[in-house]
């Protein structure tokens, strides 16, 4: 699948091609389903995009260099730019001025949620230091609870890879293998889980 993802793919300088490549890489992983052999599809589709946004980029850089040369040796574009600069500047006043009641209120609105918020904490300090310290020991016994499973259901992995038929079957059912892997990965996160939540 990932041979014809790039096969259906093509990128050039023309951003209304650039744009259809990517549509139609697109619209190829729309119908890749959910199976291990679909993963190296989509990562040939998401290489495709990649190269695009960096065909993108790259012309977006090549454009700004040669803007800053003509603004740095063209008079005509100096000139230019001090008018636009000076319309902004205008512009960026005009609006600034207009909505500066607005934003006054805004910020004092956000000064009284500030007290607000300040009052509340002080009131409740006590009740929520008690809070802060039971949430982080639960946290603490969480994680260790978790890291323990993590590490037997990585030993127990470990125990069956060293069976030479098991390696075997691996390298001659590589995607059979995977998808037991991540079956087992699967269920020690379900494990882990379910202690964090005292089941």
């Amino acid at each position: 699948m990932a041979n014809d993802l790039k096969a259906s793919v093509s990128i050039t300088a023309d951003t209304s091609g650039l744009i259809s490549g990517v549509n139609g890489a697109m619209d190829k992983i729309n119908r890749i389903s959910a199976s291990s052999t679909a993963m190296a599809g989509m990562m040939g589709a998401s290489r495709v995009i990649d190269l695009a946004k960096q065909l993108w980029d790259a012309m977006g850089e090549r454009s700004d260099h040669l803007s800053e040369l003509a603004h740095t040796f063209s008079p005509e574009a100096m000139t230019s730019a001090a008018n636009l600069s000076q319309a902004q500047l205008k512009s960026n006043m005009a609006v600034g001025q207009a909505l500066g009641p607005a934003q006054a209120g805004i910020d004092r609105a956000k000064q009284d949620a500030i007290t607000e918020e300040t009052d509340r904490t002080l009131k409740n300090a006590e009740a929520i230091g008690e809070g802060m310290i039971a949430y982080n020991a639960i946290l603490d016994q969480a994680k260790k609870m978790g890291q323990e499973t993590a590490d037997q259901g990585l030993m127990a992995l470990s125990s069956v890879m060293h069976a030479p038929e098991t390696i075997q079957s691996v390298i001659d059912n590589p995607t059979e293998s995977a998808n037991a892997i991540l079956g087992a990965i699967s269920d020690t996160l379900g494990t882990i889980f379910s202690k964090i939540g005292g089941d």
